[in-house]
């Protein structure tokens, strides 16, 4: 079986020179790495990756920028830079419509960084990285456009997925009936030491479904819904109902991102990312 381990890319990713985070240089170096894999990438995989540059451009920008993508793919980086300084000056020129990244709470997940140089940098980097980043991770899987197409919605790796992938991996996923059955293990509850909200119930098709003698009234909820990135159409989507799960009073409603990678000794922690300080229910209120 091919090995997973990618120890040059967790050594690249976790040692580097001290400098000033989200700075001018940090941007900035960021969008050479960038940069210089996607010239890695055109001059190891010529056709496969200009076909994937046509799709993933013609997908979230539509075909006169996919089009464009390909008659200036050498030139694809500097096209890039030229995408995010006009995403900055066309406010000025017309009005227009509230950018759904930045319209609600979960605006500090997308905050540029302070400096018109730094967000220059920054804006570019995000743009090109996104989508290097995926043509390296699912390119050996044979489902760059199915990777493609999850980039905006997840028609696979919805929550049910994930809920799933938990459970299997040891997590509890509490229901009803499980609690029942449990209330006097407690102890073993968590295979892995890890808990996944309980489903309470679900909204498919026009109805509500609670799980059996489960006393929704007077239960603070929490819908999770699965839609695609910027909409806001509810219609016809599925609803999980989940238990509101509350965090320790001494740490306040906070969030950790904790990315890891495979390597020849195991999987090791590449970065975790704190979101903090809220000022509401969700992290996205993180100052």
């Amino acid at each position: 079986m091919e090995s997973r381990a990618a120890p040059h890319l967790y050594l690249i990713n976790t040692i580097y020179p001290e400098r000033l985070w989200f700075g001018e240089l940090d941007a900035g170096t960021r969008f050479l790495t960038s940069s210089l894999l996607f010239y890695f990438l055109l001059l190891t995989h010529p056709f496969s990756f200009l076909r994937f540059v046509y799709n993933w451009n013609t997908t979230w920008f539509g075909v006169f920028y996919g089009v464009l993508s390909v008659l200036l793919y050498v030139q694809y980086p500097v096209l890039v830079m030229t995408w995010a300084a006009w995403k900055r000056i066309k406010p000025f020129l017309a009005k227009q419509e509230d950018d759904w990244m930045m319209a609600g709470p979960g605006r500090v997940f997308f905050l540029s960084p302070e400096g018109r140089l730094s967000t220059w940098f920054w804006d570019s980097y995000l743009e090109l990285s996104q989508m290097v980043g995926v043509f390296l991770m699912c390119k050996k899987t044979g489902a760059l456009d199915l990777a493609v197409e999850h980039s905006v919605v997840d028609t696979i790796t919805d929550k049910n997925f994930w809920r799933s992938v938990m459970e299997e991996a040891g997590a509890h996923i509490w229901t009803r009936q499980k609690t029942l059955e449990r209330k006097n293990t407690l102890n073993s509850r968590c295979y892995i030491g890890v808990r996944v909200p309980m489903e309470i119930g679900r909204f498919d098709h026009g109805e509500v479904r609670i799980n059996k003698d489960f006393a929704v009234k007077g239960t603070d909820l929490v819908c999770k819904v699965h839609i695609a990135l910027g909409s806001e159409d509810w219609k016809g989507k599925q609803v999980l109902l989940l238990e509101w799960m509350r965090p320790k009073e001494s740490l306040g409603v906070h969030s950790l991102d904790i990315v890891t990678i495979i390597t020849e000794a195991g999987p090791k922690v590449l970065s975790v990312l704190y979101w903090g300080e809220c000022t509401g229910a969700s992290s996205h209120t993180a100052k």
